[in-house]
């Protein structure tokens, strides 16, 4: 409860300290109960924008979850990959690393929660990690084909 206090020179013949009193009691009287029900309601809205506040982080912490388990399935997918001869071309590996970029984002696109603006923002960071962990498994896949034609 928020009590506000005012002092008003209302009462010319009453000393200082009977002015505040009866300022007081008056405020007390008068303002309580619609401040009070004024700050009920600050009290809720607040309540209703920290959760929502709470609600919206705890969504990015569930899209930052997704998309690091999904970055690690997919480098668990890069490591298990055994180079076999005949080897595929290199564009030909870029098409099959496309492809499971692809694959992964709209796998994950069914498990991503929030607005579709913060869906969107996940699955294009996903696929940016998802792009980067692409690029040394194709250094290595090049090297390989290098190897084979010495």
């Amino acid at each position: 409860m928020i009590r506000i206090m005012l002092t008003l020179d209302t009462l010319p013949t009453c000393s200082l300290a009977e002015k505040d009193i009866h300022n007081l009691k008056r405020v007390g009287e008068t303002y309580t109960a619609p401040l009070d029900l004024k700050v009920s309601q600050l009290g809720r809205m607040w309540f209703h924008i920290r959760m929502g506040f709470e609600r919206q982080m705890a969504l990015l912490q569930a899209n930052r979850d997704l998309i690091s388990t999904g970055v690690k399935e997919f480098n668990v997918l890069l490591n298990q990959q055994v180079f076999t001869d005949p080897p595929i071309s290199e564009e030909a590996m870029v098409t099959v690393l496309d492809d499971w970029v692809n694959f992964y984002t709209n796998y994950y696109r069914q498990h991503v929660v929030g607005e579709e603006q913060e869906r969107d923002r996940a699955l294009q960071e996903l696929r940016q990690q998802l792009s980067t962990l692409c690029a040394p498994f194709l250094d290595k896949y090049r090297a390989f084909l290098k190897s084979l034609s010495a």
